[in-house]
């Protein structure tokens, strides 16, 4: 275990007890060596911006979480003294509503930039859905007709497609029915007409009582 040379005692052993004692924190050169000097042996406050030297503490020689919010002192830190404020690779900030600035957000994130990406990935596919809505619309049967024994349809795209012959065979005859009353049928108004005009008939009313009506030419 290393130590410090006693007076009166380590005779002809103080050089390297002391060399031992003193190589636990120093480097060959005399400089501290890394981690010698941690926050167990600096006082509180000990250390203020008039002791450091600019630029002598840099991030590679900050440990991960080594600062935080609460050993910053209030407006310890302003925007003048930090480097690229705003600046490519510095530190971006915040305009009065709290958003950031256009100017230092990149171009790939910019809102035009954005924009155009979902324009140009959403245009194709509003266009691929109304061509396939289109085809679906052109393809759908509008109407049909039976013409002959087949059945004719019409497609939306105005194309007709038989669909085949549609009529069953011919099925029994039904039972005979009874007889229906006799159809009594009377004269009624009599018209006479120019000699140019035609004859006319007439049958109002219906079975089995109906009325014949007539027009004569003179």
């Amino acid at each position: 275990m290393a130590r410090l040379p006693k007076p009166g005692s380590d005779q002809g052993k103080w050089g390297e007890i002391l060399n031992d004692y003193l190589s636990q924190s120093h480097t060959d050169t005399g400089t501290l060596k890394d981690s010698s000097v941690g926050n167990a042996q600096l006082q509180t406050n000990s250390i203020g911006t008039s002791q450091l030297q600019d630029n002598s503490i840099t991030t590679p020689k900050l440990t991960d979480n080594a600062i935080s919010t609460t050993k910053i002192q209030d407006n310890s830190i302003l925007l003048a003294k930090l480097q690229n404020v705003g600046q490519p690779n510095g530190i971006a900030t915040l305009d009065t509503s709290g958003k950031l600035n256009e100017s230092q957000i990149p171009d790939r994130l910019s809102e035009t930039a954005i924009t155009n990406e979902i324009t140009e990935q959403v245009t194709p596919l509003i266009e691929q859905v109304g061509t396939d809505a289109q085809a679906a619309l052109d393809e759908m049967i509008v109407s049909g007709r039976v013409v002959g024994d087949d059945l004719v349809l019409t497609r939306g795209d105005g194309t007709v497609v038989s669909a085949g012959d549609v009529r069953g065979p011919k099925g029994d005859d039904g039972d005979t029915g009874d007889p229906g009353p006799a159809n009594v049928l009377s004269v009624g108004t009599v018209t006479t007409l120019d000699p140019a005009q035609s004859a006319t008939a007439s049958i109002t009313g219906t079975a089995p009582t109906q009325t014949l009506n007539l027009g004569i030419p003179r």
